[in-house]
């Protein structure tokens, strides 16, 4: 009788014990099948543009001119998971909004009667984002993201470069330091990542910013309650994130 005792009671414990091990093991795999719901990231990207714009400082002469040029710039990006696919962004970074028109404007050179054309000009300013995303997995290591944002602009220093004809003539760079807002893009992004480790992963994105509107100047002559775009724009990127 004792030892049929005995035999209860250690049955009893080591079901006990297989229960704690079971309730370990579920645990730890519901841990570790758990996937990271936010990520931080640093993306460079690089935009061309092709830009056709009205010249209205030669008054009734105007006419159509335009150039291209990459403009460029570092943003930082908190990604946040909806659910399984969906996912949410903001962002904040620096950025060169760059044209390479060559257009007359007006120069601060009181001691001369010259007229001085661009060879290029950029508008460096913060921009802020925002939009909506969704995440496909390829494989363990691989995913695709397609993501639509918003962007706005606001300048806080522009540079005229004139051509080289007006700088042999004595022209240098002329930089403002006017503050305001100047223009907003929406674009959809193509990502393919990599993850290199758990919590790290890099990748290329496809840049189509399809919708932008960039402020007139008064600098060209122009009423800067006005906005025009750029005909076409296409670019890549760099990214390197974090998730946790």
């Amino acid at each position: 009788m004792m030892k049929k005792s005995i035999n209860s009671i250690s049955l009893i414990k080591t079901g006990k014990h297989l229960l704690f091990l079971i309730a370990v093991i579920s645990s730890t795999n519901t841990t570790a099948q758990k996937e990271p719901k936010n990520v931080i990231g640093i993306s460079v990207p690089v935009v061309w543009n092709s830009t056709k714009i009205y010249n209205s400082y030669s008054g009734a002469r105007g006419k159509d001119i335009s150039g291209t040029a990459f403009s460029n710039g570092i943003n930082v990006t908190y990604e946040r998971m909806i659910n399984t696919n969906l996912f949410a962004v903001i962002g904040i970074g620096k950025y060169k909004q760059k044209f390479g028109i060559q257009r007359p404007f007006d120069y601060d050179d009181p001691s001369t009667n010259l007229l001085y054309w661009t060879d290029r000009y950029y508008y460096e300013c913060i921009q802020y984002t925002g939009g909506i995303g969704y995440k496909y997995e390829i494989s363990e290591k691989y995913n695709l993201k397609g993501l639509l944002t918003y962007s706005r602009f606001d300048t806080y220093r522009q540079e005229f470069i004139p051509q080289y004809t007006s700088i042999e003539a004595g022209g240098k760079s002329q930089v403002e330091t006017k503050k305001y807002s100047f223009g907003k893009s929406v674009i959809l992004t193509g990502k393919v990542s990599r993850s290199l480790t758990k919590n790290i992963g890099i990748g290329v994105d496809l840049l189509l910013p399809f919708y932008n509107r960039w402020r007139k100047d008064l600098i060209f002559r122009e009423d800067t309650d006005q906005f025009y775009g750029s005909k076409l724009n296409v670019g890549f990127g760099i990214t390197a994130s974090y998730k946790f």
